[in-house]
């Protein structure tokens, strides 16, 4: 998965990931499988951003704001 510093990141790429693959055909379709699909992003994947956050936060520090693994 790809791991960005800030948690809200993450949740785009989650939602622009479940959408795409629902292969929306116009602006309607688009709208509706944006909001469904971010309903269904679970409170423990949100739990978890937060939870990892700090070592994140510690490994851009520790590369002095150079690449990470995150």
């Amino acid at each position: 998965p790809v791991w960005c510093l800030n948690p809200i990141e993450n949740l785009w790429q989650d939602l622009k990931t479940a959408v795409h693959k629902r292969c929306p055909s116009n602006l309607t379709e688009l709208e509706l499988f944006c909001k469904e699909e971010w309903a269904r992003i679970s409170v423990s994947r949100c739990a978890k951003l937060v939870e990892t956050y700090p070592k994140r936060l510690a490994a851009v520090i520790a590369a002095k704001g150079g690449s990470t693994k995150y």
